[in-house]
């Protein structure tokens, strides 16, 4: 049985979030290995930052927690998962050499909706003999640019020792028209040498996209910003950190005692009172006819869950607007969440989309449910 959906802000009906594709356990599974490789690695070369706030008895990060790489100078957030395809290395030798090491976001084949603005990272290792400062680029090779720039800096300032990786980025725009695009993109040197990976330096590293009108939440999980009450938190998260952690979870057993057969993404709040995880999403143009839907709800074997959750958007980086709020607590009910985006009056802007859960009281057993959440006409 489930709870009739709440009247909200205009008397409208929330929804949330989007579904993953065929696979996404595994998905999850490899992004979670991969990403965590990268992390470790860039932790070996870049030097964390202290800490900004005094911890707490009930919520200290533990000594095996993932590595301070997300304090890197110039990253906004916590390292970003993707689909990661790990090369072999390359053997190619030489002045410039390059291993590719893998996607940061923006997973191969993910839906974007047309005229999405959206940054494309990879992550790679200086596998030659020469240092790269900013005079080495970024550079479009072939494909679909998709209004990506010609070419830009690989770093901002600072240098690139051999061994060491970085993280390289460019802004694109999602096309109008409804279809698959691939863009590939290599290095080039000052002297204007182009170089990509592998034995010989011939292969380009590549960002591919599908421009649906709707965008999948699940797919997009390392894109957003998490973070709790007062720290960003990493991606992927680990499991039963105090200081929050989310996760996907194929076939999920909820707290009716029914098994469903999607996808799940669970989010674990601070383990303090009151506590708090959230999820800030990248902006996204709302495509025409778009409908926010989930379900949500306590997780199964977890008694003392007292949870609100809530779904707010801001337009083009203005002020945050709830547009749905749910108190959920472990009496066998969830709440069915749906809402047509265009009564709301955000088709064809650019809007962000933030979920909240804090625990009312708590700590204890808070884990609940975003079932499926996506955005589709």
């Amino acid at each position: 049985m489930r709870k009739p959906f709440p009247l909200l802000m205009s008397g409208l009906l929330l929804a949330a979030l989007a579904l993953a594709a065929c696979g996404q356990a595994n998905a999850q599974e490899a992004i979670q290995t991969s990403v965590a490789q990268t992390v470790q690695a860039m932790a070996e070369t870049v030097e964390p930052s202290p800490a900004t706030r005094t911890p707490r008895p009930t919520a200290t990060r533990a000594a095996a927690s993932p590595s301070p790489a997300a304090t890197m100078k110039g990253l906004a957030t916590p390292l970003l998962g993707g689909a990661v395809t790990q090369s072999s290395g390359s053997a190619y030798s030489g002045c410039n050499s390059l291993e590719f090491v893998g996607d940061i976001t923006i997973p191969d084949d993910v839906a974007i909706p047309p005229g999405t603005r959206f940054k494309k990272t990879w992550a790679v290792r200086n596998n030659g003999a020469c240092i790269w400062d900013s005079s080495y680029s970024l550079l479009f090779y072939s494909g679909d640019q998709m209004e990506a720039p010609n070419a830009v800096p690989i770093v901002k300032e600072g240098t690139v020792p051999p061994g060491q990786m970085v993280l390289l980025s460019v802004e694109m725009i999602a096309p109008q028209e409804l279809r698959s695009y691939t863009g590939f993109w290599r290095l080039q040197d000052p002297q204007g040498n182009i170089f990509g990976y592998g034995p010989d330096g011939d292969r380009s590293f590549y960002v591919q996209i599908r421009v649906a009108n709707e965008y999948d939440f699940l797919q997009n999980l390392c894109s957003a910003r998490w973070q709790n009450a007062e720290d960003l938190l990493y991606c992927p998260s680990q499991d039963n950190d105090p200081l929050g952690y989310f996760k996907l979870v194929q076939s999920p057993k909820i707290e009716n005692s029914y098994v469903r057969d999607e996808t799940a993404l669970v989010t674990v709040p601070e383990h303090v009172t009151d506590g708090q995880i959230s999820a800030h999403f990248n902006p996204i143009v709302v495509p025409e006819g778009g409908n926010l839907t989930t379900i949500v709800g306590c997780m199964y074997g977890m008694p003392l869950c007292k949870v609100n959750m809530r779904i707010t958007y801001s337009i083009e980086g203005g002020a945050e607007e709830t547009i749905g709020e749910w108190n959920e607590e472990y009496d066998g009910l969830t709440s069915d969440v749906n809402i047509n985006l265009g009564q709301l009056g955000l088709v064809g802007k650019a809007v962000s989309f933030h979920f909240y859960a804090k625990s009312i009281g708590g700590p204890e057993d808070d884990q609940v449910f975003w079932l499926n959440p996506r955005i589709t006409p």
